[in-house]
């Protein structure tokens, strides 16, 4: 009776001690930020704007017009193609796509939060318009 005593208080210790995730290790946000400027060669004259968002299981994606692109970000947990984050700049007149990116995870956890400067897991990424001197950038993070 003693030794089935202490295998289950070493057994519910594990249990306390160990990461608290849902079966697909759910996460509570991914936070993105972006950063738009109308030129990336003039600094006093340039018109920028700014979109902090955060993305979840339950609001799955975000838009976000600027001057001369469009921003949308999706998170998708798919049974075939697994989860992650899409992340596309298109230009709103033509509809044309600037740029893609496209960060998955695995099945059990959430990226790392590695990059430097709180870039979260994505590092810090620049689209620039082929058709004028704008520039955005953005990073999204886990918490």
């Amino acid at each position: 009776m003693k030794k089935f005593i202490i295998r289950m208080f070493l057994l519910l210790t594990l249990a306390a001690c160990s990461p608290a995730t849902g079966p697909q290790g759910d996460v509570a946000a991914i936070d993105c930020e972006a950063y738009y400027r109308s030129s990336a060669t003039s600094q006093g004259q340039a018109q920028s704007s700014t979109a902090i968002f955060e993305l979840s299981p339950d609001k799955k994606e975000w838009s976000e017009p600027f001057a001369d692109m469009t921003l949308l970000a999706a998170y998708h947990d798919d049974e075939y193609e697994g989860r992650g984050l899409q992340i596309a700049v298109s230009d709103p007149g033509s509809g044309r796509q600037l740029a893609s990116n496209l960060y998955q995870f695995q099945a059990d956890k959430f990226p790392t939060n590695q990059f430097e400067g709180g870039h979260g897991f994505t590092g810090l990424a620049y689209v620039y318009h082929p058709d004028s001197p704008s520039e955005l950038q953005f990073f999204c993070r886990t918490r």
